[in-house]
């Protein structure tokens, strides 16, 4: 099976010396990676890469088997994201700033917009003007956007920024029924390890803009371990000039 998603050596560095450098990573359908490291670690800057935000200095990232260099619109064209804000439109209401999204999928079923507002419990705000909404709905708004043209590969960093523990619990649930269910991909940036524990099949553990594990959980947590436990674990491994890495 040819992977979803395929980074190969990426690097990049800004003045300063902070950046990514030589990250590696092969994530396969339906599997949902959890990106995890501190502020600094890399992940922004590796989420912008992947989705032709930024260059990378050095390496090749590949989605669906197209270099996303060469063959950008065939790269992305099953890709939806979400990187560091939840944009909308405030004097529009979240049903207009999603016909607005949907002008990009002339397919997109009729009544798609009303799902994923209903998905993501916005139904009955679908008219109310995105201005008067609290943080966590327009985090449920752009999610929902997001969802919009069902991609098969969802980049969502901070997803659960502005979301309260019902929400995180909800966003849990949907990322978990859209991977059993329908096979799609998830690379989810956080900080919150004990919130995407829960959710993630695999994880990449980031330190100072390098790898420093990655894996499938149980790979990972091998011997009854949390997850920060084994991300603790793997900065002493760093600290001593190896990694954590299973196939």
């Amino acid at each position: 099976m040819e992977p979803v998603m395929e980074i190969r050596q990426v690097t990049k560095r800004y003045p300063g010396g902070r950046g990514i450098a030589d990250i590696s990573l092969s994530v396969n359908k339906g599997e949902v990676w959890g990106l995890f490291g501190p502020n600094g670690a890399g992940k922004t800057t590796l989420l912008k890469i992947l989705t032709g935000l930024s260059l990378p200095d050095a390496g090749r990232v590949s989605l669906f088997g197209h270099d996303i260099a060469q063959q950008f619109a065939a790269a992305m064209s099953k890709v939806s994201c979400l990187i560091e804000t939840a944009d909308a439109y405030g004097y529009m209401s979240a049903s207009r700033n999603l016909k607005l999204a949907a002008r990009f999928y002339p397919a997109l079923p009729k009544g798609r917009i009303d799902e994923v507002l209903e998905l993501v419990g916005l139904a009955e705000y679908r008219e109310e003007k995105v201005s008067r909404y609290s943080l966590g709905m327009k985090q449920r708004l752009a999610i929902a956007a997001a969802l919009l043209a069902k991609p098969e590969l969802i980049i969502l960093d901070e997803p659960t920024n502005g979301l309260d523990i019902e929400g995180i619990v909800w966003l849990r649930g949907l990322i978990a029924r859209l991977a059993k269910e329908e096979g799609t991909t998830f690379l989810i940036s956080s900080h919150g390890i004990h919130e995407m524990e829960q959710v993630c099949t695999h994880a990449c553990m980031m330190s100072a803009g390098s790898v420093i594990g990655q894996g499938s959980l149980a790979q990972l947590t091998g011997g009854g371990m949390t997850l920060e436990a084994a991300y603790l674990s793997a900065i002493q491994h760093q600290e001593k000039g190896a990694s954590i890495v299973h196939a």
